[in-house]
């Protein structure tokens, strides 16, 4: 009797989960007699007619439905699944501290296996989409929040978040361009606005490290000031008069 329809089918509730979570499977064989073996790729089996399976690891699996009639003769049927992975999310970035109108690097790290993308909020209004490494410039003063999200498809979506204070450049006034008469008497050239201030430094081109520097001859005359680390340069040009 060769009059005996075998014909492996299936069909699940979904093909795409995050680990951890359950598929169930739904038979639509056609035979007689039926009885089942069920192979789900991790390992697992199964010889229910309509299972269900938890995939604890993340990976793409080949479901096999496998039929066995009264005769016996045996069908298959299969089905791919993606199980995606439950990641954490860790920001690291470069400096913790930096000056106004230089540039930090902030790295996202997680799984990329389902992940979708990632929206990075700067703490100060502007949100980046899918860049990572970020590298960015505050134009403001302050401290600041940055924080991250990545994106999966069905995983939950992990966040994190760091601080970062953008400090000001110092201010610097050496007064207007002037003259000098060579020989006669001496020009003093200060930084007015912070001469007194402890924490300021200076270097001039001149190789001194004062808040002023006396000058007896024409030609330019230049200092960087340094505070917490950020640095501002100006230079004054005496003439001969």
């Amino acid at each position: 009797n060769l009059l005996h329809p075998l014909q492996a089918a299936m069909t699940s509730d979904t093909n795409l989960i995050c680990q951890g979570n359950t598929i169930n499977f739904t038979d639509l064989s056609v035979g007689t007699g039926l009885s089942y073996a069920w192979y789900f790729g991790d390992g697992g089996t199964s010889t229910a007619t309509s299972p269900s399976h938890m995939f604890p690891l993340t990976g793409i699996y080949i479901v096999m439905e496998v039929i066995t009639d009264f005769i016996p003769c045996m069908d298959t049927a299969y089905r791919v699944v993606s199980v995606d992975t439950i990641s954490p999310l860790k920001i690291t970035q470069t400096d913790a501290v930096i000056c106004k109108g230089t540039y930090v690097t902030f790295t996202g790290n997680y799984s990329a296996i389902g992940n979708t993308g990632i929206i990075w909020e700067m703490g100060n209004g502007e949100t980046i989409r899918d860049v990572n490494p970020l590298t960015y410039g505050y134009s403001a003063t302050g401290p600041f929040t940055i924080s991250a999200k990545a994106l999966y498809r069905v995983c939950p979506e992990p966040q994190d978040a760091v601080k970062l204070t953008v400090m000001p450049p110092p201010v610097v006034d050496l007064g207007p361009d002037t003259t000098i008469c060579k020989g006669s008497v001496a020009l003093t050239i200060r930084d007015r606005i912070n001469s007194r201030a402890p924490d300021v430094t200076w270097e001039w081109n001149t190789a001194a490290t004062t808040s002023y520097i006396v000058v007896t001859e024409p030609g330019i005359y230049s200092v960087t000031a340094m505070m917490n680390g950020c640095e501002t340069e100006k230079s004054v040009k005496v003439d001969n008069d």
